[in-house]
């Protein structure tokens, strides 16, 4: 009765992580847990992704990327890595995920589950270039400002003085 009321206790924790969460064994890349936001993202309950392989989750396009990036988890050996991928919807990009993996070990220090979170990073991302772009351009024109002729033309100048070569404005 303990080790049940565990479990359930841990799969609600799991299920309040605000970003989708997945795991599967190593051995035979068999995913043992997801919560909610995971289950959103592949569109599929926890009951049927629970005993599946990759292969019967995603699509072929995306099998791929994902084993590639599996395996360099894998080899880093407990410490995350991280990567950023397109969120495919019906086969187009339609936004950003931020991809975090780390392979948890046994006793011996083996690996034996592949933990993967994925965060939607497409509003952040978006707004990092609005912001960028901000910086840059005149708000009621959109001509780049002073500060973005600044920067090109010490941009200009390290590269013509580096190869000594002359400009002009």
């Amino acid at each position: 009765d303990e080790i049940k009321e565990t479990k359930r206790f841990l799969e609600q924790v799991i299920d309040e992580i605000p970003v989708a969460l997945l795991v599967k064994r190593v051995e035979d890349g068999v995913y043992v847990t997801c919560n909610r936001q995971a289950e959103k993202l592949i569109g599929r309950s926890r009951d049927q992704v629970v005993g599946m392989h990759l292969d019967e989750v995603a699509g072929p396009t995306a099998i791929k990327d994902i084993t590639g990036r599996d395996r360099i988890a894998i080899a880093m050996k407990g410490q995350v890595f991280t990567s950023e991928v397109p969120l495919l919807r019906k086969g187009q990009p339609s936004g950003l995920l931020l991809t975090r993996k780390v392979a948890i070990g046994d006793s011996d220090g083996n690996p034996k589950y592949l933990v993967t979170t994925y965060a939607d990073v497409t509003d952040r991302r978006q707004n990092e270039q609005r912001l960028a772009y901000m910086a840059f351009h005149d708000a009621l024109t959109r001509l780049p400002n002073r500060a973005a002729f600044v920067q090109s033309l010490e941009q200009m100048i390290d590269s013509c003085s580096q190869i000594e070569e002359k400009f002009a404005v």
